[in-house]
């Protein structure tokens, strides 16, 4: 149940806040959710005398381990987050000790075939770099930002929409993938390149930092240059409260983004929602808003000192 938050949006200063425990909203699964109110003594002895029990429990102690925080919803800006902030260290040990084996094991949607990536993935990141083209602006390197399987990073190259592409993201899978498809890799935006346009698809809600990021990512850009951010569109209080968020650490809207634009000086270039609805795959989501935000900034053209 959510309840009254004491402090202020990080965002927007507004003090309209709601709060409740993370991992109360991390499974529409009973079974799944009474594995959190079992003590961690209690899970690990079971996990040592049945393999099933650890194999089922294994996401659940990890969750608790990174995620046992609140979650914090601005009925202000339409903004989440979760509470206390993570360190960065502290989210690349979580992608680094569990994430990417985990998401393998019960979706396989990453899994790269023998010389480029999956078929879906490849097929998304195609639609968007298509959706960022349609925009008529100019580009010619690339900075795909939390890469991941790096499909985009393939599909750039492939079509030729960029010269040069650059990854960035901590993982060795994406390290391995980008130097096999041609593109320079580094584990830290800090080591990046200037750019004319960073690429992030489902990433930056991941992030430590939301706007230490973002800001990270303007002087990664050529002055004028180009941001393309997708992520899942949080649009309502309805969606913040009946999804599973792990392991986001920020659930943005597209009111969000007009404070983003706003604080940083940024311009939208476009932004639109997109996917079928929340509530079409989610019943228990009485929302009709849709399940992405699309939106291509530009950087300003003079930079502050």
């Amino acid at each position: 149940m959510a309840v009254r938050n004491q402090g202020s949006c990080f965002l927007c200063r507004g003090i309209d806040l709601v709060s409740m425990s993370y991992l109360r909203l991390n499974s529409g699964s009973l079974l799944r959710n009474v594995g959190y109110i079992i003590p961690a003594t209690v899970g690990a002895l079971l996990s040592t005398v049945s393999a099933r029990f650890e194999e089922v429990y294994r996401p659940i102690s990890v969750n608790k381990k990174y995620f046992n925080r609140d979650v914090v919803y601005c009925r202000s800006c339409s903004t989440g987050h979760v509470l206390p902030l993570f360190s960065e260290d502290s989210l690349i040990s979580y992608y680094s000790e569990f994430y990417w084996s985990n998401r393998d094991r019960v979706e396989g949607n990453h899994r790269p075939d023998e010389d480029r990536p999956n078929p879906i993935q490849l097929e998304w990141s195609n639609s968007r770099i298509a959706w960022i083209e349609e925009q008529d602006i100019k580009y010619s390197s690339v900075l795909d930002f939390g890469a991941g399987d790096c499909a985009a990073t393939y599909a750039l190259l492939q079509n030729k929409s960029a010269d040069k592409v650059y990854v960035v993201d901590p993982s060795a899978r994406a390290q391995e993938l980008a130097i096999k498809y041609g593109a320079t890799y580094s584990a830290r935006l800090d080591d990046a390149p200037q750019v004319d346009l960073v690429y992030s698809a489902h990433s930056i809600e991941h992030v430590h930092d939301l706007l230490a990021t973002i800001k990270k990512m303007i002087f990664t850009t050529c002055p004028g240059g180009y941001i393309f951010i997708e992520t899942p569109n949080i649009g309502d209080e309805a969606v913040f409260s009946g999804l599973v968020h792990t392991p986001h650490t920020f659930m943005i809207s597209s009111r969000s983004v007009l404070k983003i634009v706003e604080l940083m000086g940024l311009k939208i270039v476009s932004m639109e929602v997109t996917g079928p609805r929340w509530r079409d795959n989610f019943p228990k989501i009485r929302s009709e808003e849709r399940t992405d935000l699309r939106v291509l900034l530009q950087t300003p053209t003079v930079r502050a000192i």
